[in-house]
């Protein structure tokens, strides 16, 4: 699997909490980061790491290993720590990346235990992450509050949704992405307190079917 984050604009944060502590945050610059596992057809297997992409001219840079741990997918910028979070799907885990390319993973109580393919982090510091296994599962979304590592309810959609991954959009905060085999971009707009997603079309990117698997915004 392929996964992504952004960083792209300055981040003045305080920590509010220990779990970013003795982690190196990063720090403002016009890049995109795309992780990846090095041994094909297996996400789990291989080493983690991460392509650089230059926001400025698209120039792919090459490759370092994240270090700490295997199985790194499924990953968003969380602006209020200046980390990036994502799920380990080896260990079934949360796990938090830093700038030192080093990953730590957390125990969440409560977050089921599934094979999340696709995940970003909301302004407010929540983790969203999305299953495809099952049409129960594609109808939720698994969220965790990443200053206090705690499992909110899960999201309910108003209809079943099937992507490889998605994006906020810090313009809007609403959660967009391409239906699988289709080129029909979508967004899900959330209630007031989180636990459930309007799912709406927003129209077709007249690509043909694809099946893209990174999604990011600028700032």
């Amino acid at each position: 699997m392929i996964n992504k984050f952004i960083v792209s604009t300055v981040f003045l944060s305080l920590f509010i909490s220990s779990v970013s502590a003795n982690a190196k945050p990063f720090s403002c610059q016009s890049e995109s980061f795309v992780s990846f596992n090095t041994t094909e057809g297996d996400p789990g297997a291989g080493d983690s790491k991460y392509h650089t992409i230059s926001l400025l001219d698209g120039t792919l840079k090459s490759d370092d290993t994240i270090t700490g741990v295997n199985g790194v997918n499924s990953i968003g910028y969380n602006v209020k720590d200046n980390m990036v979070w994502g799920w380990n799907i080896n260990a079934y885990k949360v796990v938090r990346i830093d700038a030192d390319k080093k990953a730590t993973l957390f125990e969440v109580d409560g977050l089921s235990s599934r094979y999340y393919v696709a995940a970003d982090v909301s302004a407010d510091g929540v983790l969203y992450l999305f299953s495809r296994d099952s049409t129960t599962e594609r109808k939720h979304m698994a969220r965790v509050k990443l200053d206090t590592l705690e499992s909110l309810p899960e999201v309910e959609l108003n209809q079943e949704i099937d992507t490889f991954d998605f994006a906020f959009n810090p313009k809007d905060g609403k959660l967009y992405f391409i239906q699988k085999a289709t080129d029909d971009l979508y967004r899900i707009t959330f209630s007031a307190n989180g636990d459930t997603g309007t799912v709406e079309k927003v129209g077709s990117l007249g690509t043909g079917a694809v099946n893209p698997i990174i999604n990011f915004f600028d700032n």
